[in-house]
C-alpha cells in the first residue's frame, strides 16, 4: 500500500510539474495510472488546468490533515515544526512547501528517467537532471556511446536523435 501511495505522490509532482506551465502533461505518458483516470473526464478527454489544480490541492490537503504545523524554541529562536502521523504525511507537507514557495520543478532530461525534480538554481546554472539516479553520469555515458554508433556508422542521425531525445540538428552536431 505505501508503495503505490508513494508512485501516487510522484504521479501528483509529476502533474505539477506541467500545471505550473498551465498545462496538463501527455496523460499517455504519465506513470502513476490512477491519476490519469482521475484526470480524464467520462467522454475520454482531459480535465481542464483548473480542475486538475483543485483536484491536486484536495490530494494534498487529505494528507495534511495527518500533520501538525507549529512551532518551537530552539537557541532564544522560534523554528518551524511538524508533527506527523504518517511517514507519507511528510511528504506531502514536502510537496506542500515546496508548492507554496514557488519552487519550480523541472523534468529530468534522461529519456530513460523523466522523473520531475525541484529546481534549486544555486550553482548559477540550472540542473538537467536529477540526482536520484546519477542520471547526469548515466546520460553522458549513454551519449558518448551513441555517439561512438554514429560516428562508426552503426546508427543513424535519426536513430541516435530519438535515443537520445535530441533534435536531429543536434545529434548531427555529434558527428566527429
Amino acid at each position: 500500500m505505501f508503495k503505490l501511495a508513494v508512485e501516487e505522490l510522484q504521479g501528483w509532482v509529476e502533474i505539477w510539474g506541467s500545471l505550473q506551465e498551465n498545462e496538463l502533461p501527455d496523460l499517455n505518458n504519465t506513470k502513476a495510472w490512477y491519476i490519469k483516470n482521475i484526470l480524464t473526464e467520462n467522454n475520454g478527454k482531459a480535465v481542464t488546468v483548473d480542475r486538475a489544480k483543485e483536484m491536486l490541492a484536495a490530494n494534498i490537503n487529505k494528507h495534511l490533515s495527518l500533520t501538525n504545523p507549529h512551532l518551537v524554541i530552539k537557541n532564544s529562536s522560534l523554528l518551524p515544526a511538524n508533527k506527523s502521523k504518517t511517514l507519507l504525511s511528510v511528504a506531502y507537507m514536502q510537496f506542500f512547501e515546496d508548492i507554496t514557495g514557488n519552487k519550480k520543478f523541472k523534468k529530468c532530461n534522461h529519456p530513460d528517467c523523466g522523473d520531475w525534480f525541484p529546481v534549486e538554481n544555486t550553482s548559477g546554472r540550472e540542473r538537467k537532471f536529477c540526482e536520484t539516479t546519477n542520471c547526469a553520469t548515466n546520460y553522458h555515458s549513454l551519449k558518448s556511446r551513441w555517439k561512438k554508433y554514429l560516428n562508426d556508422g552503426r546508427k543513424t542521425v535519426e536513430e541516435v536523435a530519438e535515443r537520445l531525445d535530441i533534435s536531429i540538428k543536434e545529434a548531427e552536431n555529434l558527428k566527429d
